[in-house]
């Protein structure tokens, strides 16, 4: 993967550039190979050499490092995890509930029924395990793109 540099001649002097040998001013050099391409992201016509710029490497990293997916909870390893949530400092101290098992991203009691009187989907971060709902298993892997347990923990 390269960044190349955009060229920094007037528009008067014109030059071949690319594949096609089209003629334009504006144009970023490869670092490689020093051969001209006409924009970003593409690859080198000569060496091969992914080009990019920092603004698109930026925009897609949550795509090339996604979080892991998210396990459901089961009695086993909800016992598994309390173990090592005890071990971990977490907000588990700090917030109060009937059962202790809540979600740790919207804080809802996830081990009580819901209005229709059926349990919550719980789901488990493999890393952190910390517990998730549902609505925030999706917003997690989604848009945020960073697990909050893992962030709040520094694993």
């Amino acid at each position: 993967m390269g960044f190349p540099q955009r060229s920094t001649e007037e528009a008067s002097s014109a030059v071949f550039v690319g594949l096609e040998a089209r003629l334009l001013s504006g144009n970023y050099t490869c670092p490689r190979c020093k051969a001209r391409v006409p924009e970003l992201p593409c690859e080198c016509h000569i060496c091969g050499l992914t080009l990019i710029s920092s603004p698109h490497l930026a925009r897609s990293y949550h795509h090339l490092f996604p979080v892991p997916p998210y396990h459901e909870d089961s009695k086993e390893r909800a016992e598994e995890a309390a173990g090592v949530l005890i071990r971990q400092p977490a907000m588990r101290d700090e917030v109060p509930t009937s059962t202790g098992s809540y979600c740790f991203g919207c804080l809802r009691e996830v081990s009580q029924p819901g209005a229709a009187g059926q349990l919550h989907l719980t789901l488990r971060c493999g890393r952190c395990k910390q517990v998730f709902c549902f609505e925030c298993d999706a917003y997690v892997h989604e848009q945020l793109h960073n697990c909050p347990g893992c962030e709040f923990g520094g694993t």
